[in-house]
């Protein structure tokens, strides 16, 4: 019942995605409604300004000039997303990340 609204928005993903990479921004994945970008922590403010310019512009192009209300939180090394529906899961995986790492780096400097 609602195909028109889901794949509007698949499309401005779409658009916005192909948009920011044009634009030299680097796209890691869409998330739902949203995407996930990364630049290096100097570049991470333009990159942030390209990834709105380019979902306005995508809504722009796909709803004949409206441009769609949009929010954006951007996050800075250490700092990370935190969903508290997968703080469970995090706080289970960091350690064995952690110990996976250690023992990386302890097989390759050998």
């Amino acid at each position: 019942m609602n195909f028109k609204q889901q794949s509007t928005g698949a499309g401005m993903l779409q658009l916005a995605v192909i948009r920011m990479m044009s634009k030299g921004v680097e796209v890691c994945c869409p998330v739902h409604d949203a995407i996930l970008g990364q630049a290096p922590i100097q570049y991470i403010d333009e990159a942030a300004a390209i990834a709105g310019e380019a979902m306005d512009f995508a809504s722009a192009a796909l709803l004949d000039g409206y441009v769609l209300r949009r929010d954006m939180e951007v996050f800075r090394y250490p700092g990370r997303f935190v969903d508290s529906d997968g703080q469970t899961m995090w706080d289970k995986v960091s350690p064995i990340l952690q110990e996976l790492r250690k023992d990386s780096c302890l097989t390759t400097s050998a």
